[in-house]
């Protein structure tokens, strides 16, 4: 084997390589814009029942792991699916809780102005 056909090996592998890591990163960030519209989606269609999270939960996950492309399904496994959704659904509630608790603190100050105010 001479030097070249060496590197021109090398050349190859590392181009499939890269055209991987492209197609996974694609992928990941699709899943990602995808992830939350999929949870509000499953909240949709279980908006008239109660302690269904668990199959929303499932829902989400198995929507969005069809949308994996085959080849890169031994990389992007459900788990890893199932954790980005978990993610992002904490997420979404911590950012939730906080608008909450903006308008809460909001509403007391309002409500304690006009005590003090109906008080003087």
């Amino acid at each position: 084997m001479t030097w070249e056909l060496i590197l021109q090996i090398l050349t190859a592998v590392g181009t499939v390589g890269f055209g991987f890591l492209v197609t996974y990163f694609k992928t990941k960030g699709k899943l990602g814009a995808l992830v939350t519209d999929m949870i509000a989606y499953a909240e949709e269609m279980y908006k008239d029942t109660t302690g269904e999270g668990g199959k929303k939960k499932e829902l989400v996950i198995e929507t969005l792991y069809e949308y994996v492309p085959v080849a890169l399904k031994p990389f992007i496994t459900k788990a890893f699916v199932e954790n980005l959704v978990q993610q992002t659904f904490e997420s979404i509630q911590e950012y939730a809780v906080k608008q909450l608790d903006k308008v809460v603190d909001k509403a007391i100050e309002k409500i304690t102005k006009e005590t003090v105010e109906i008080e003087k």
